[in-house]
């Protein structure tokens, strides 16, 4: 468990994304874990960018508001179709819905935009499918 609020909030994302129910056998890839994917599998793929914090406050000294985006990839086997990948995008959507908020540690997250599900990409043995998430955090 991280104590420094930059690894809070890593894991917090982590924790949130938790609560996608994910297909039999789909796999996560979380970030700067070891992770081999299996072709005839799925899995997701979990980046977690941060942007430039801003000071919610007009005096110095606080802890300023963090926000960046969850980018989860959904990356599902060439062959195997693109509905049940896109059922999936849209659970990851749904589980960061635009509004939600939690707490993590002491510390509140919020999602401040819809998430956008984008179009798929093809790699390799994988049909991606990127689902955006925008989140904001409030020490």
């Amino acid at each position: 468990m991280s104590t420094s609020i930059e690894g809070k909030i890593v894991d917090g994302l982590i924790t949130q994304f938790g609560t996608v129910t994910l297909p039999s056998g789909c796999g996560v890839d979380y970030p700067n874990m070891t992770f081999t994917p299996d072709s005839t599998h799925p899995y997701v793929r979990l980046v977690v960018a941060k942007n430039q914090p801003v000071s919610g406050r007009l005096s110095g000294g606080h802890e300023p508001i963090r926000m960046g985006i969850l980018l989860a990839t959904v990356c599902w086997p060439i062959g195997q179709g693109i509905g049940a990948a896109s059922d999936l995008a849209n659970s990851i959507r749904n589980a960061f819905a635009f509004g939600t908020k939690w707490t993590y540690s002491g510390i509140e997250f919020r999602i401040v935009d819809e998430p956008m599900v984008q179009g798929d990409i093809v790699s390799g043995a994988y049909d991606e499918i990127p689902v955006v998430i925008p989140w904001r955090v409030y020490p």
